[in-house]
């Protein structure tokens, strides 16, 4: 076990991925200040008087860059980061989905800067980048209204967007599945997107539909896309509901078309067949355009319109067992990792009635198993298709929140399944540098001299995770050790115990 590392050190013997895709070779790569110094031929490296790290032929990868993850405001709250760093994850885009919290009057910020000024001030264990959301721009200029803005509505939110970019936020992100982007039409998306233009920033998003309408929603992202700065991150990319599993090709299609006519397109995915959002997210249409559907639930007049209205979906409703409750309030503890048949046969309702109840008491989270395993690994197969967890930086032992099994296992499963259909050293390459150069990260993804040296030392064949609802805070195995600014992060043989060497990372 190391306890403390001094400024220059030197980590022997290792099998060296660059994060670029190229052959990897055996190395000795020499750390000074933060940064790499000096790599060559391991053996060739004669260190006297400098600490030694004997890699014994690990895997020394660049830092994992999480390209999707909720950890704003977690991240703060937990600063040790436990669930990303345990996994070889030194760096993580904040601010998808269009919620970004770092630009809402919470505690002690309200904009980058002075989120940035406050997350340095807690010495997070990892770095941060931050995408500012359309849905929280929305709301802080106009609420939860369901109409089209003003047009000073409008150039008030252009100008919040501006003001983030200038101040480091990485592009702009979107979540037009919830509110308020769902109020949103594509006219309104498509002006703030052209706040992006001429800056190299990306407009990342949460389609209004992965499923019914997903092709639709691929044209729509497009569309906006090319208002801005003609590069489009598409999130979690998915096909949802088996009747929608067949038009996987046709969006494989249009969005390799737009690649040929000059777009730039990638998508992030997680290597699970289980969502996980809000358990609100499963009422149905009209009910699901209520912004405060627990207080709405209040009455038992519209509890029982929503129960009917589950009724009338027929083959399009949900699939309870595969509706499983991750998390919520300590009354609910019985049923986290449950799926809502079981809740409901717990309680003695049915599906629909236990979900009502338990969205009249609190504001749970689920996750929804409507995805294709097949599809999933066509999708991650993908030279486009980088990692993302889509989730935040939990702790080991629940204090910040329970978390979907992604949050600690998805980059393992990501190598592992990618591997099948493509060297190890591109699949790294679609864990570090590619997505560092996706969100314009500088200095990162790569093993190279005058780069920082966030760096993760690990056993290719042994980086695997459980996957497991009930005990979703399991870390994952084969990560030996992870630098951030060339500094200790995370040991195997002490996780508990770790500096914390991270900061936010203005892009600018």
């Amino acid at each position: 076990m190391i306890k403390e590392l001094p400024s220059q050190f030197i980590i022997l013997n290792a099998k060296l991925f660059d994060g670029l895709g190229n052959a990897p070779y055996m190395a000795d790569v020499c750390i000074n200040q933060g940064r790499i110094e000096a790599i060559a031929k391991a053996g060739t490296m004669h260190p006297s008087g400098v600490y030694t790290i004997d890699a014994e032929g690990l895997a020394l990868s660049p830092g994992f860059v999480d390209a999707h993850s909720h950890s704003d405001t977690k991240i703060m709250d937990n600063p040790n980061a436990d669930a990303k760093i345990s996994q070889g994850v030194t760096t993580e885009v904040v601010g998808n989905c269009g919620s970004s919290a770092t630009l809402t009057k919470h505690a002690c910020w309200g904009d980058i800067e002075s989120y940035a000024h406050e997350l340095n001030l807690r010495q997070p264990a990892l770095n941060i980048v931050a995408l500012a959301g359309h849905n929280t721009i929305r709301s802080l200029v106009m609420g939860y209204e369901n109409r089209e803005p003003t047009r000073d509505e409008m150039n008030q939110m252009k100008e919040i967007l501006d003001k983030a970019l200038k101040q480091g936020a990485a592009g702009l992100s979107s979540g037009l599945w919830y509110l308020p982007g769902k109020y949103s039409k594509t006219e309104e998306v498509v002006e703030l997107a052209s706040v992006l233009k001429g800056t190299n920033k990306p407009y990342a998003t949460h389609m209004r539909s992965e499923g019914d309408g997903l092709l639709e929603s691929i044209d729509e992202a497009i569309q906006i896309a090319a208002a801005g700065a003609n590069r489009l991150q598409i999130s979690h990319f998915k096909a949802t509901n088996q009747r929608n599993w067949y038009k996987l090709d046709a969006a494989f299609e249009k969005i390799e078309n737009a690649k040929k006519n000059g777009m730039s397109i990638y998508a992030d995915r997680y290597p699970y067949i289980f969502s996980c959002t809000s358990l609100r997210m499963v009422v149905p249409s009209p009910y699901d355009l209520i912004a405060n559907i627990r207080e709405y639930l209040q009455a038992p007049e519209h509890q029982a319109e929503i129960i009917k209205a589950f009724g009338e979906m027929g083959d399009k409703g949900p699939n309870w067992e595969r509706v499983i409750v991750t998390d919520s309030i300590a009354a609910h503890k019985p049923y986290i990792g449950y799926n809502m048949k079981e809740i409901g046969e717990m309680m003695g309702l049915t599906p629909p009635e236990a979900t009502i109840k338990l969205l009249t008491e609190a504001s749970p989270s689920a996750a929804f198993g409507k995805m294709s395993e097949d599809n999933m690994h066509r999708i991650l197969a993908k030279d486009w298709v980088v990692a993302g967890s889509d989730a935040s930086s939990n702790a080991f032992d629940y204090t910040v929140g329970r978390a979907h099994p992604r949050a600690f296992g998805t980059f393992p499963r990501f190598f592992q399944f990618a591997r099948a259909n493509a060297p190890d050293e591109q699949v790294i390459r679609r864990m570090t540098s590619l997505t560092a150069s996706i969100f314009n990260i500088p200095e990162r993804g790569v093993i190279k001299p005058g780069y920082r040296a966030d760096l993760v030392l690990f056993d290719p064949d042994n980086f695997k995770c459980v996957f497991d609802f009930k005990a979703p805070h399991t870390p994952c195995t084969g990560v030996r050790f992870v630098f951030v600014n060339g500094q200790l992060a995370f040991d195997a043989e002490s996780p508990t115990s770790r500096g914390r060497h991270g900061s936010f990372i203005p892009i600018k």
